[in-house]
């Protein structure tokens, strides 16, 4: 595996890892967190749905007490009974555009007036549920009869607007069991117990648009590992140029052996220094080598010097053998040439005979 290699596959890894943990945390944080916001929306969806039915309750108890207390409703004493209470009483209805109607009863619970065409008058009327007002009339204060509103629970639909990720609904708190509003938000409607306003979530919705934000965040992904490997192999490739230049520089220097070549220093990092420190090196080297070179000049000079002097040694004693020595001597020194000439000297010259010479050298071999 090649050094460039070695710091792709390292830059990439440090890069890499760290970027996929960190998605993986945030994908996983993502998924408690879509599940917290969509609580506490419905939650804060919850309390102002609560709120708005609260309000528009109130108004319809204020609006009821109103109108029991209008000086038309006095007639019903004197069974005067004309259609100026019908008239309000329908005219109120139009105005808050109720499902539900209004009652007016004597002390027995007979109805004596009311916008709904289909029950008769006189008969008894049942009140489980409706909000109900004391009518007094101003002249008298007693209780003369009752009026009755029967305020439908489709009145709140208009409140209870679901969303695909949410939805609303009134119940009967009394009439359902815990488990089944349990892990459901709540919020109990003050004016109108014990109904209460309940939301659930549609987790088939909220798993769906966590798996598009997990699609999403994959394509992230993946686009950035495309850009983190793209900038790993130009940064490691930043990172290895120089020393893989290093390398090859002194690759070529051991094989060509020439150390006058140096390497070019392009940065200001250690790679550099690294770089001035072998060109330093190389410097030493070839002033060494040159110093060898010189050294090795002279001791072949003197190698050779005393070559010729043990041969002009050796050729002096086998001359001498032949020659006088001081002739020799004086021949080597330079005081006479060595060149075939005649002169005239006086000599004395001694001649010998070896007794039995004769005999002796009959009986010797040649060598001898």
């Amino acid at each position: 595996m090649s050094f460039r290699l070695k710091t792709v596959l390292l830059v990439l890894g440090a890069s890499v890892i760290p970027y996929v943990l960190i998605s993986l945390v945030f994908l996983y944080q993502l998924k408690n967190d879509i599940s917290v916001i969509v609580q506490n929306e419905l939650k804060s969806r919850i309390e102002q749905i609560t709120g708005m039915v609260d309000h528009e309750l109130k108004l319809i108890t204020k609006d009821l007490e109103a109108a029991a207390d209008m000086e038309v409703m006095a007639d019903i004493l004197t069974m005067d009974l004309d259609r100026r209470i019908f008239e309000v009483l329908e005219r109120k209805k139009q105005a808050f555009s109720l499902v539900g109607d209004y009652y007016v009863c004597d002390l027995a619970q007979n109805v004596i007036v009311s916008t709904n065409q289909k029950i008769q008058i006189g008969s008894k009327l049942k009140t489980d549920g409706m909000f109900k007002k004391e009518i007094k009339p101003t002249f008298k204060n007693e209780t003369i009869g009752f009026i009755y509103l029967d305020y439908k629970l489709q009145n709140l639909d208009k409140f209870l607007l679901s969303i695909p990720s949410q939805k609303f609904y009134v119940v009967n708190l009394s009439a359902i069991s815990e488990p089944q509003i349990r892990g459901k938000a709540i919020g109990k409607i003050t004016s109108m117990p014990p109904f209460a306003v309940v939301g659930e979530i549609n987790k088939e919705e909220i798993l769906s648009a966590l798996d598009k934000r997990k699609n999403a965040l994959l394509l992230y992904l993946v686009g950035g590992f495309a850009v983190i490997a793209t900038f790993s192999y130009f940064f490691a490739s930043t990172i290895s140029r120089p020393i893989l230049s290093l390398s090859e520089k002194i690759r070529e220097i051991a094989e060509s052996k020439e150390y006058s070549k140096r390497v070019e220093v392009t940065s200001k990092d250690e790679v550099a220094k690294a770089s001035e420190a072998f060109n330093g090196l190389l410097s030493s080297m070839e002033d060494a080598i040159s110093k060898l070179a010189h050294e090795s000049e002279n001791r072949l000079r003197l190698a050779e010097e005393q070559s010729k002097s043990e041969t002009l040694s050796q050729m002096a004693q086998k001359l001498s053998r032949y020659i006088s020595p001081q002739l020799v001597e004086s021949i080597f020194s330079g005081e006479q040439n060595a060149k075939l000439e005649s002169k005239r000297k006086k000599l004395t010259i001694f001649f010998s005979d070896i007794v039995d010479f004769t005999s002796t050298t009959d009986n010797m071999e040649a060598e001898d």
